[in-house]
């Protein structure tokens, strides 16, 4: 399975380098660092995603993952609770906007 991420880690990183600004492709890298037990170089992407779109909720989300993954359950409950937070305030806007 390992392989799989690893390959998929190539492509998205030359994908990167093509469209550094890219937030779904960098947020995949962060997903693939992830899957293969990398929390650390998953947080890095993921940091590069929420500076290009901070108040998503599935990064936020993610960055808890790392956080918690690498022990540090106090950054990860952080990150849950802005993701929980971020997450509530989108659907209360969207209930609202179909009214």
């Amino acid at each position: 399975r390992k392989g799989v991420y690893g390959k998929a880690l190539k492509y998205l990183q030359n994908a990167a380098m093509l469209n550094p600004g890219n937030a779904k492709i960098l947020y995949c890298i962060g997903e693939c660092f992830s899957r293969v037990e990398q929390p650390r170089k998953a947080l890095e992407y993921y940091k590069k995603v929420k500076e290009i779109k901070p108040g998503d909720s599935k990064v936020l989300f993610s960055m808890g993952v790392s956080y918690e993954k690498q022990d540090n359950k106090q950054k990860a409950r952080e990150y849950y609770r802005m993701a929980a937070l971020k997450s509530s305030l989108i659907r209360q806007e969207d209930a609202q906007a179909s009214e």
